[in-house]
């Protein structure tokens, strides 16, 4: 299913026939995954196939959103890490994007990264990584809530790094998930800096 997800995510539009032949299944079998897909909100069956479900109010998976737009991210992701410094004390939000921004610090000597990521919780040597804790979102392994809000306020930090989904000229930054959203506001709160990674 993930994989379908990240082919529409490409080409908008997938067809059973086409599926069913790359992943050597019936097409019976590629119409129960569509039929799961469309009930999760994530596309829209047509005749012979499904396209993308654009009015979708439900986020796409970590492990879809960072398939996508893969080189583009890693562009981000060094220039973000090009304004951080050695030493630096951030807070990393739980994007598709940050994932590539924590890839690149690697290198980093001296940091201090609190994130609300299960994924960036990976640590290397000389980067000391504190988890906010809290509840778990499963589509965007971020962890919210009330606790993780609580133990972000307790940092003052030097830098914030933070992604959104999408940016308007009127209505300014915007996410699709509130509990998200929420975190993202707290870390902007608690940095002497913020970077934008978008």
């Amino acid at each position: 299913k993930n994989e379908i997800l990240a082919i529409l995510q490409k080409e908008q539009r997938v067809l059973v026939s086409e599926l069913s032949k790359r992943y050597d299944v019936t097409d019976e079998t590629i119409r129960r995954d569509l039929e799961k897909l469309e009930s999760e909100g994530y596309v829209k069956r047509t005749y012979g196939g499904a396209v993308l479900n654009q009015n979708t109010k439900v986020d796409m998976p970590l492990r879809i959103r960072e398939k996508t737009n893969r080189s583009e991210k890693q562009i981000i992701a060094k220039l973000v890490s090009a304004l951080i410094e050695e030493g630096d004390r951030i807070m990393l939000d739980a994007s598709s994007t940050s994932l590539m921004i924590a890839k690149e610090l690697k290198d980093k000597r001296k940091l201090t990264v609190i994130t609300n990521s299960v994924e960036v919780l990976i640590g290397h040597e000389g980067i000391q990584v504190i988890s906010t804790g809290g509840n778990l979102n499963e589509t965007s392994l971020s962890l919210v809530g009330n606790a993780a809000q609580k133990v972000l306020n307790g940092y003052h930090v030097d830098k914030a790094v933070l992604s959104c989904k999408g940016i308007d000229i009127h209505n300014g930054l915007t996410d699709s998930n509130e509990l998200d959203s929420d975190i993202k506001n707290v870390m902007y709160s608690c940095a002497d800096t913020a970077v934008l990674a978008v």
